[in-house]
């Protein structure tokens, strides 16, 4: 269940949805997903500077987030869309 590997502290969860939010936004990191069925750890970590262990310990639930947004599905999107803050660029969204 999402619920039981969600993260628990907010930092954690916003760190997690911005891992989220950067897969699903990327075009070329969504399809390493989709094809391969593992996060892309080695990109995240040196472009995006993403903690390897948020990737691993929260991995189901930022598969779960990015399928949510890929797939758009707008009734599940304001459970694991996480709190805008200013002068973050990652939140933007595409238009």
């Amino acid at each position: 269940m999402l619920v039981d590997g969600s993260p628990r502290q907010a930092r954690t969860r916003e760190e997690a949805q911005r891992a989220a939010l950067i897969i699903a936004q990327d075009q070329a990191l969504s399809s390493y997903l989709m094809d391969k069925g593992m996060l892309p750890h080695k990109i995240l970590e040196e472009q995006y500077h993403v903690n390897r262990n948020i990737l691993d310990r929260y991995r189901k639930y930022i598969i779960a987030t990015v399928l949510i947004h890929i797939n758009d599905l707008g009734y599940l999107k304001p459970y694991v869309l996480p709190q805008p803050r200013r002068g973050e660029k990652w939140l933007e969204s595409k238009a």
